[in-house]
């Protein structure tokens, strides 16, 4: 899920958040996931994304203590927080970098358009930039924001994470 509703490049969940969750909660769904929560500054999808705090103190965890308890405000539903990191699906001018600064990912492939119009080639050029192949050292930095994600998941009072890790995936068709 993406809902769009927090401050433009990323922060914690704000009340849009809060309003659409007690909705959700209202219909006594078993569990009840979080959109993307972003482990990464510079690599969010669209900009408007919930983020993982710089820092895990008091003031920081709140805004996400509130959403853990708006979604269990009703009933016995369990939240789950969904962790991300955008990798080479992270936006050019949305994303948390500079313009045209590659996103890190597993490997340099781009995103490609699934049409071959001359408008979805510019609108991916713009949009998606070739990724940086991430070191080893990049990828240890990603595990530990995710560390980070689930300390910040378990403080707030979330009852479990979802590791959302396939951002740009594609598959083959069996032959």
């Amino acid at each position: 899920m993406y809902e769009h509703l927090a401050h433009i490049l990323g922060g914690p969940p704000t009340d849009l958040h809060l309003a659409l969750y007690e909705q959700w909660a209202k219909h006594n769904w078993g569990m009840v996931f979080t959109g993307n929560v972003q482990v990464s500054a510079t690599h969010l999808t669209l900009g408007r994304d919930m983020l993982v705090p710089t820092s895990l103190d008091q003031s920081s965890v709140e805004p996400f203590r509130k959403l853990a308890k708006t979604i269990h405000s009703h009933e016995s539903t369990v939240a789950i927080m969904q962790l991300n990191h955008s990798g080479r699906q992270s936006s050019n001018l949305l994303g948390g970098r500079w313009p045209f600064q590659s996103p890190l990912a597993p490997s340099p492939i781009p995103v490609r358009p699934k049409s071959s119009s001359a408008a979805s080639k510019l609108f991916h050029w713009l949009l998606f930039q070739r990724p940086k192949e991430m070191s080893c050292e990049d990828i240890e930095e990603v595990v530990e924001a995710f560390v980070k994600g689930a300390q910040l998941a378990h403080l707030s009072g979330f009852d479990g994470i979802e590791l959302h890790v396939a951002h740009g995936c594609t598959f083959s068709k069996p032959a």
